[in-house]
């Protein structure tokens, strides 16, 4: 009796580094779901049958009933600067292969190579919701918005709502200006630190994301808004501002600034423009969250590509 009783607490400690380790690959797995190709065949995150229980009131914490998938999704989201590390991570074995040939010709093309790995991986849709929120904004323009705040556009093949004008606009100049980003941070730094630079950008963009959950009020239409606490909100920045620390010193400080501000101002005016309650069958609206992620990962290049 005596060894069984000894061996009770270091049997439930081993149990519990399990169930700890059960759940952040878990948490994982839900993040990569929502930032990358990884996983997105399983359930439409943010589709407004699952936030019937949010729209009532489920504010920072994270909305949803446990097990639905808006809280998994607010569980993951202090993971997402690591989920966009790896992401980054990715972008920068591009250059190793060519990191013996310091021939400035190639740093077009190298620059074509990474965005190119971050579209594929991510499927393009933070470009796709930059495109759809544009694409509202102008249908708002217009007085041609639902109520949800998604544009009304032309139905196409199957009576999906086509691309607008807009949007497709949107979409080009933030391809040019993530290219022109990267074409200035790899033509302006050695291989070693425009690789750390590549790392760190999408891990500061997925952070411009838990800022837009946390920081900003709720928001029964957006599958980010208000499923996380201000507190855990913040404690996802420690991986990006270590990161940014390490490389850049205090100057990775307005980047961060702005990477926290923009996010919240989206928020709050989303938020005030689409007042109103959330009826079951309701389309959402465009994913603003993950449209302002994009932003961020723009700025950055441009801004850090010039940060010596």
């Amino acid at each position: 009796m005596k060894r069984t009783r000894m061996g009770e607490p270091a049997a439930a400690a081993a149990s519990g580094i399990l169930l700890g380790a059960r759940r952040l690959r878990g948490r994982l797995r839900s993040a990569a779901r929502y930032l990358t190709i990884f996983g997105r065949g399983a359930v439409p995150l943010g589709a407004a049958g699952n936030r019937a229980d949010a729209a009532g009131g489920g504010g920072g914490g994270g909305g949803g009933a446990p097990g639905s998938v808006d809280a998994d999704l607010a569980a993951s989201l202090p993971l997402f600067p690591l989920v966009g590390l790896a992401l980054g991570a990715a972008q920068a074995l591009v250059l190793f292969p060519w990191s013996w040939w310091s021939d400035a010709a190639l740093v077009g093309p190298l620059a074509f190579g990474v965005l190119l790995v971050g579209t594929v991986i991510t499927g393009a849709r933070p470009l796709g919701e930059v495109a759809r929120a544009c694409d509202a904004w102008a249908g708002g323009r217009r007085g041609g918005e639902s109520a949800s705040g998604a544009a009304v556009a032309p139905a196409g093949a199957g009576g999906r709502a086509g691309l607008g004008v807009a949007g497709t606009a949107a979409a080009a100049l933030v391809l040019l200006g993530k290219y022109a980003g990267l074409t200035a941070l790899l033509a302006l730094h050695s291989e070693a630190r425009g690789a750390a630079m590549l790392v760190l950008v999408p891990s500061l963009a997925r952070w411009s994301l838990v800022s837009y959950a946390g920081l900003g009020p709720a928001d029964a239409r957006s599958p980010l808004a208000g499923r996380i606490a201000p507190a855990g909100a913040l404690a996802a920045l420690a991986l990006p501002l270590a990161l940014g620390l390490g490389l850049i010193g205090w100057g990775i400080l307005p980047v961060l600034l702005v990477a926290s501000a923009l996010p919240v101002a989206v928020a709050r005016a989303a938020a005030r423009r689409a007042a109103g309650p959330v009826s079951g069958g309701e389309e959402r609206g465009p994913d603003l969250g993950a449209a302002v992620g994009e932003l961020v990962e723009v700025l950055g290049y441009l801004l850090l590509g010039f940060v010596r």
